[in-house]
């Protein structure tokens, strides 16, 4: 197991182009518009309303900013960068998005509580940041998405990221109304809405973005394996006549 493991070197790419940063800013884009939807949504059902509050600090979002921008990037270069490539090389692109989604779950697990739903939510958001480093090529994208979703939900908007209270007692938003549309004490993250939203935009991403590699990495893996079956079969003794 350990010779496997070894075998392989980690792959930290940041991007497919020549700068990271493009793909970054994508990625913060569609972090704000994956938290903008399901805000909306769940405000629309009536589970939250403006509700101003606390000190808002600079000090305070300076550390947030940085810290959460580390945190972020941690999580993807160990789930999306080295477990995740791990896999793809060994298993192929489905079990890679799989595992590495699985393995961001366990990172969380302290925070569910027995709480199944947001263990499924930080399932599919573990599956997204896959799909987007499988579509992209890079950890950058995966990084913005991560950060900003982060970002905005604690410092910026004073909701829980996580079941964690990050916005040091400023508040720009209250959820209310039943857990199951608001997440509870785990924050949006455990609202059925998210769960909705994300495993749409997961689809939309594995389907219409990802196909080529999965089908790519399904001819691969039978090539792989008819090459086996010939080197099994030419490394068979033949049987010689006296």
């Amino acid at each position: 197991m350990k010779r496997w493991v070894d075998r392989l070197t980690p792959d930290f790419k940041w991007s497919s182009r020549s700068n990271p940063w493009t793909d970054f800013t994508w990625g913060l884009v569609g972090g704000l518009g994956w938290l903008a939807a399901s805000v909306g949504m769940i405000g629309l059902l009536g589970g939250l309303h403006f509700a101003l509050g606390g000190n808002f600090t600079m000090s305070v979002l300076g550390l947030a900013v940085i810290s959460l921008l580390l945190n972020a990037t941690v999580q993807e270069v160990l789930g999306r960068g080295y477990i995740f490539e791990l896999m793809r090389r060994r298993a192929g692109p489905g079990w890679a998005v799989l595992i590495s989604a699985a393995s961001f779950t366990l990172i969380h697990a302290a925070a569910f509580r027995g709480n199944l739903w947001p263990m499924l939510n930080v399932f599919l958001a573990g599956v997204l940041f896959s799909l987007i480093r499988l579509r992209t090529g890079g950890l950058a994208t995966a990084i913005g998405v991560h950060y900003a979703w982060n970002l905005l939900v604690g410092p910026i908007l004073g909701l829980a990221v996580s079941g964690r209270d990050l916005s040091d007692g400023w508040r720009l938003l209250q959820l209310q109304g039943p857990d199951w549309l608001t997440g509870g004490a785990f924050g949006i993250e455990g609202s059925m809405v998210v769960t909705l939203l994300t495993t749409i935009i997961c689809l939309a991403v594995g389907f219409l973005g990802c196909r080529k590699s999965f089908r790519a990495a399904h001819v691969a893996s039978a090539v792989h394996w008819r090459r086996h079956r010939l080197n099994l079969g030419s490394s068979r003794p033949r049987r010689t006549w006296d």
